[in-house]
């Protein structure tokens, strides 16, 4: 491990921004170039879907509501318009791992096709929220997972001894 923590802080940007050894060459250009290509595509499909889920988020609240309220289900825990609620909670968090996506393939193409660093920077930053961003959101989901596997594991063991 202090071997890995060695060479990382050799390699850590210099003053000018660059690593001691690392280049991007045509083939890395153009592989980053496509890659912000599709990001920019799947940032827009995303963007789409986000509003297509507020909206159907918006629907469910209202007309939604008064279908499963007039039906009456037996067993059913929340209101009509909770389901609703739930959908525009997961399209805001849907919106900005798509924006980050969005903003990396458009800076990122801006930057290779301009040739400026700040550009091409900024998109790379923004890959990097992403990533982050769904990374720590994955973290939080498997531990509700877990929590819930725990809260069935108990309410199963007070059920066995009723």
């Amino acid at each position: 491990m202090e071997n890995y923590n060695q060479s990382y802080e050799q390699n850590q940007p210099t003053e000018r921004g660059s690593f001691n050894n690392l280049q991007i060459d045509q083939s890395g250009k153009y592989n980053l170039a496509e890659a912000a290509k599709w990001a920019k595509f799947m940032g827009i499909i995303g963007m789409i879907m986000v509003v297509l889920m507020i909206l159907g988020g918006l629907a469910f609240m209202t007309i939604g509501s008064q279908m499963l309220n007039s039906a009456q289900i037996p067993g059913l825990p929340v209101e009509g318009a909770a389901f609703g609620i739930i959908y525009i909670i997961i399209a805001a968090l849907y919106f900005y791992p798509t924006w980050t996506l969005l903003k990396f393939g458009t800076q990122t193409r801006l930057g290779i096709k301009n040739e400026n660093q700040a550009q091409f920077n900024e998109g790379l930053s923004s890959l990097k929220n992403c990533f982050k961003f769904v990374g720590i959101l994955t973290v939080i989901v498997i531990a509700f997972y877990v929590l819930a596997m725990v809260a069935l594991a108990v309410g199963a063991g007070m059920g066995a001894l009723n």
